[in-house]
């Protein structure tokens, strides 16, 4: 091997060593930023429910660390975290600014969870009243990715119509929630889904349920009245996970005299 030849070879072996210790310190780093945002993130969940204010310290320390890596997805999931928490404090506009932060982050980066976002802006815009608003985010959440069943965002997007007198789209979209249910969408992870007897979801009678409500305030008493019917039916010989037979037998008394 001539001396060129050698040169060539201990510049590439040099070359390479740096490669690797580049890496070998990226792993590193990457895992003190795993470690740091798990810290804190337990940190957080060991404290009492009650306390969100320091919960919220520790939560802004992992999201700290989310920051300073690439960590998209612990970044989405943290912030989730922390959102939940400005909700329990009533701290709404905090909650909606770090909604809006995740939704630019997946502008930049996609993230496979965004349609969960989506919806949870949604509720929070139906919540604080701002209905417009929520009705916007719910169609984006029912048209993304989500890691939850759709049958439950059609099941909140009727009640966020319900709430501005929007009946007949109200029952559209729970007609929706109960065909995805059926279908098996397979974008919709079925909560609390069981083998009955007649092979129907639990989440079935919530939907029904909801149903009947919006007829009886669209003055559909007896479509409601059947819906009420139909789920004292099934619940005869089904499992009543939800605990709602009381709550239909109280609506019935009420509405099916």
């Amino acid at each position: 091997m001539n001396s060129i030849s050698i040169k060539k070879f201990k510049n590439m072996k040099s070359l390479i060593s740096i490669i690797a210790l580049s890496l070998l310190t990226t792993m590193s780093f990457g895992q003190n930023y795993i470690d740091s945002i798990n810290y804190y993130v337990q940190k957080a969940n060991d404290l009492p429910k009650e306390n969100h204010s320091q919960k919220i310290i520790y939560l802004d320390k992992a999201i700290e660390f989310c920051n300073k890596s690439s960590l998209k997805t612990m970044l989405f999931l943290v912030v989730q975290n922390r959102i939940n928490e400005y909700i329990q404090i009533n701290e709404y506009s905090l909650a909606e600014k770090d909604y809006l932060w995740l939704i630019e982050e997946n502008d930049k980066s996609p993230y496979f969870g965004i349609g969960n976002i989506y919806w949870g802006l949604a509720n929070l815009y139906r919540d604080t009243k701002k209905y417009k608003q929520g009705l916007e985010y719910y169609e984006k959440a029912i048209s993304s990715n989500v890691t939850i069943g759709k049958f439950i965002i059609y099941l909140d997007y009727s009640k966020c119509l319900t709430s501005i007198n929007k009946y007949s789209e109200a029952i559209e979209n729970i007609n929706k929630g109960l065909t995805s249910l059926a279908n098996n969408d397979p974008n919709v992870i079925q909560i609390n889904y069981y083998k009955s007897p007649g092979n129907i979801p639990a989440e079935y009678f919530l939907l029904m349920q909801q149903r009947a409500k919006i007829y009886f305030l669209a003055e559909k008493k007896k479509k409601g009245c059947e819906d009420l019917e139909e789920i004292l039916k099934l619940i005869e010989v089904e499992k009543d996970i939800f605990n709602i037979h009381s709550n239909v037998m109280e609506l019935k008394n009420k509405e099916c005299k």
